[in-house]
């Protein structure tokens, strides 16, 4: 009986935990610092943001609401493009995004 009460916990208590930072340029760690994040119903995502084929920086942070992943754009005042990848197989995945 207590095998199967572990078993059902697992299952509720479900869902991904997420490498978190606000800042992170080349050549550099992240700032302020490295946090990380959980989110039951959502995933890890990561945005890195382009200005002329360079990279300035990236995000990371957890998300609810998938809909910004895997999508690409330019902001028109700046000419920054941004482009955000998801991911939701394993925990930290998207240290490595």
């Amino acid at each position: 009986m207590s095998a199967r009460r572990v078993n059902i916990l697992s299952f509720i208590a479900h869902g991904i935990t997420c490498r978190r930072c606000r800042i992170e340029e080349p050549g550099s760690r992240c700032f302020p610092a490295t946090t990380y994040c959980r989110v039951d119903h959502g995933g890890c995502l990561a945005e890195r943001q382009y200005k002329d084929g360079k990279l300035l920086k990236r995000i990371k942070d957890c998300y609810i609401n998938g809909t910004r992943c895997e999508t690409s754009w330019t902001t028109q005042e700046d000419e920054i493009e941004h482009e955000v990848r998801c991911c939701t197989d394993r925990d930290y995945c998207n240290k490595t995004l």
